[in-house]
């Protein structure tokens, strides 16, 4: 994905079924799939020429899921089926630019929905990405986190984090020329999301901690969790209550955060 620079985004397996209509200048995409660790995404679709308002001549893009498709944590345990997804884009090729213009899914009870932009693809990639995502309990969202974005971050939340509900949120991804003076470029994340009812095991040897309510925020490579109050866990019915908690972490796209 541009919007990664040049972290890929790992397919595990999968099979694609494709046909040119050479008269319509159309790919057909029959009924295919795509493997992501254990999760599958069943697809089909059309990628065909066309032209686009702004754009110019291009190729526009449409799939949508099909039955059977599904989001699997890391044991292979399916956490939830996708029951609607379509994505829409177009390609211009000679400009290398792509455009996102709708993606939604429906996973659960769970809806997801981006848009965005990429150009000179190629080359210095400059383009957004800006998505939402609604009430998703926390094992789903360890099911939809890639494991190439922030992969350190990633373990240490599917490892730590063993309950609760997030409620809606905002992510976005931009990447374009350093701006902070160095050379080549960067791809910036920023997220944001409330949580309720969330069971944080912080550190081996700590007691569980009960945080009822809390705000994450990710600005680049820095997390910060504040919760108005919270509570270790350090017995049947005993616990220790902490007030105004904020947990910070830095260097989430490296091997190790601290």
């Amino acid at each position: 994905l541009p919007w990664l620079l040049g972290t890929p985004l790992t397919v595990d397996g999968g099979q694609l079924d494709l046909t040119y209509d050479n008269a319509r200048q159309l790919f057909e995409i029959a009924p295919s799939s795509l493997l992501f660790g254990t999760s599958v995404i069943k697809f089909g679709g059309t990628f065909a020429k066309g032209q686009h308002p702004t754009e110019g001549p291009g190729w526009s893009l449409n799939l949508a899921a099909l039955p059977g498709s599904n989001v699997a944590d890391d044991r292979g345990q399916v956490i939830a089926p996708v029951t609607n997804g379509t994505l829409s884009g177009f390609v211009v090729p000679d400009l290398g630019r792509v455009i996102l213009s709708q993606f939604q899914a429906k996973i659960a009870d769970t809806e997801l929905r981006a848009d965005g932009f990429a150009t000179d693809v190629t080359g210095a990639i400059q383009g957004r990405l800006d998505g939402r995502i609604g009430t998703t309990p926390v094992a789903l969202l360890k099911g939809l986190w890639p494991r190439a974005l922030a992969p350190a971050a990633r373990t240490w939340v599917t490892r730590r984090i063993t309950r609760g509900q997030l409620q809606g949120g905002t992510f976005k991804l931009a990447v374009g020329d350093s701006q902070t003076g160095g050379a080549g470029q960067t791809s910036r994340a920023s997220f944001a999301m409330e949580g309720t009812g969330v069971d944080i095991q912080a550190m081996e040897g700590l007691p569980p901690l009960d945080v009822p309510r809390m705000l994450v925020r990710l600005e680049g490579t820095s997390l910060e969790i504040n919760a108005p109050d919270a509570a270790f866990v350090v017995g049947e019915g005993r616990r220790f209550p902490l007030k105004t908690v904020r947990l910070t972490a830095v260097d989430l796209t490296g091997d190790h955060p601290t």
